[in-house]
């Protein structure tokens, strides 16, 4: 009976230990694990907060963490939107699209809908860097809105 309740706790932290951050934190291997985590983060930690912006900061570009550092402890002025969804509400649901990759420089798309299959619908670009072998996002375009560095 002992053996079982020690195989019972092993199995338990286990599990626990593979749907902790760090453990998504650590694929930096392609730009689709970077945009992905960076998203599923972002999606469950809502909001242009300092809390959620420093959750997000394994995936950034050191540059652009420190500029969007800076700019989420500065007093908001305005609604409030999320950078990576360019929203002031979470969508109701985001997926990976397309992938362009040309030597250290990607590109991700990622479709956001809001109000389910039929609501209103964007598409954002992560662009990414590749930094001593990890990918790093370098910065959001968000189309016609212009790009996430514009205002920070």
């Amino acid at each position: 009976m002992k053996y079982f309740r020690s195989l019972l706790v092993l199995v338990l932290l286990q599990t626990a230990a593979w749907f902790t951050p760090a453990q998504a934190m650590t694929n930096h291997n392609t730009p689709v694990a970077v945009a992905t985590d960076l998203y599923e983060t972002a999606y469950l930690h809502f909001g242009p907060v300092p809390k959620n912006v420093k959750l997000v900061q394994p995936y950034l570009a050191p540059k652009l963490f420190a500029r969007l550092w800076y700019k989420v402890k500065q007093p908001a002025s305005g609604p409030q939107k999320d950078v990576f969804f360019c929203s002031e509400t979470p969508p109701a649901d985001y997926s990976i699209g397309k992938v362009v990759t040309n030597g250290n420089s990607s590109k991700v798309q990622v479709d956001l809908a809001w109000l389910g299959k039929n609501g209103p619908k964007t598409q954002v670009w992560v662009l990414l860097k590749q930094n001593d072998g990890v990918w790093q996002v370098d910065d959001i375009d968000y189309g016609i809105f212009g790009r996430l560095s514009n205002y920070l």
